[in-house]
């Protein structure tokens, strides 16, 4: 059998995007469940969250960062 893929009417290109749905530089591969899927590249000043209103389960969001935390984690 080897890397050989047989399967009637499944075309290389389609058999690529089964296994690598990512169409654009930054994309990152999810599964959510019941098939791999596609998270396009968040926007600058964004960063990766669990969110279980999104399909995939994750979403880009808008980061926030506690100044108080900061202090505490980047000096000790």
């Amino acid at each position: 059998m080897g890397d050989k893929l047989h399967s009637p009417g499944l075309t290389k290109a389609r058999a690529d995007r089964l296994y690598n749905p990512t169409t654009t530089k930054g994309d990152l591969i999810s599964n959510d469940g019941t098939q791999v899927t596609r998270v396009g590249v968040g926007a600058s000043g964004t960063v990766l969250m669990a969110d279980p209103n999104s399909p995939s389960g994750i979403a880009w969001s808008t980061a926030y960062l506690d100044e108080a935390f900061a202090r505490v984690w980047f000096f000790m």
